[in-house]
């Protein structure tokens, strides 16, 4: 289960962990999304709790590389801006394999946002990129229909969508 607070709405430990239990029955991964002005105490509390913390959008926005080195983060998250434009973009394709060594020099895996088509799994499968998200798997969908399409893929049965 995954839980999307903004950083501005935990400013305690008690205060974080009511809005994760609020947004989620059981929280096991909570994305840190948006600005990241929150103490490292507090991430450092949520971690001990073992919580799993990912930085969201990274490359873009408020993620910045000094996170790394103040938040006990587990999780890198490659923005879709990045992921949607390595096929036809050099640049972007540099930038996705330059985060994922980062990621991966750190200890940290790497989770590449937005993918939509074979050919970006395949070039993130040779980048090493650890897991993607995307419509390339899935439309977003709700609880029922995600649990379908887990056992489906369990099963090793034909994929069902959302």
């Amino acid at each position: 289960m995954k839980a999307s607070i903004a950083a501005i709405e935990m400013e305690t430990i008690d205060n974080a962990l009511q809005m994760i239990a609020a947004r989620a029955r059981k929280p096991a991964i909570v994305c840190i999304c948006g600005s990241l002005y929150l103490a490292g105490r507090v991430l450092s509390d949520l971690k001990a709790l073992g919580i799993r913390l990912s930085i969201d959008d990274f490359g873009v926005g408020y993620s910045s590389l000094s996170r790394l080195r103040r938040f006990p983060v587990d999780t890198l998250k490659i923005d879709r801006v990045f992921v949607s434009a390595m096929e036809d973009d050099r640049e972007s394709r540099e930038i996705v394999r330059a985060i994922i060594t980062l990621a991966q020099t750190l200890g940290l895996k790497v989770v590449a946002e937005g993918t939509e088509t074979q050919s970006q799994i395949d070039q993130l499968r040779d980048l090493g990129c650890d897991m993607a998200q995307g419509y390339f798997f899935s439309r977003p969908c709700d609880v029922a229909s995600a649990s379908k399409l887990l056992s489906a893929t369990i099963h090793n049965q034909a994929p069902a969508t959302c």
